[in-house]
């Protein structure tokens, strides 16, 4: 009987404690918590420069002088930082690609508000990492 008691205390013991236990994901090789690292996301919205933006609602940017500052402004209005790495070089840099529609993946980090780029598309076109010649592109001989 005190067999059976101790194994039914074990078996809630593991389900209350499966049910509090923390997401996890992989990212870079290890194993980390969400809320503080990378969770894989996908954002539809538009790159606009901050800035410009905010200067529409009374802000004293001086986008002319100091540059722009781009971010994607998502659907529902929150801006997200895009991590400048050789990822979103091309992303960052190219100012045609500001006010139109635009879907980005990458992993996102909540506390931060920034997305580390893996992917994004415009339009039809979408733009991923290609090891074949070590930059984002359209190519077809990804590996």
């Amino acid at each position: 009987m005190k067999k059976i008691i101790l194994l039914i205390i074990c078996f809630i013991v593991l389900v209350i404690s499966s049910a509090y236990a923390k997401d996890e994901n992989v990212y870079s090789g290890k194993v980390h918590n969400q809320k503080t690292t990378g969770v894989e996301r996908t954002f539809n919205g538009e790159l606009v420069c901050l800035g410009c933006d905010l200067k529409e609602n009374g802000a004293r940017s001086e986008c002319k002088i100091r540059g722009h500052n781009i971010r994607l402004k998502t659907q529902n209005g929150t801006y997200l930082t895009i991590l400048p790495n050789k990822y979103s070089e091309k992303l960052l840099s190219d100012t045609s690609m500001m006010h139109q529609p635009i879907t980005v993946k990458g992993f996102h980090f909540a506390k931060a508000n920034m997305i580390d780029l893996t992917s994004y598309a415009i339009g039809d076109k979408i733009i991923s990492w290609c090891t074949v010649h070590q930059t984002m592109d359209t190519c077809s001989q990804k590996q």
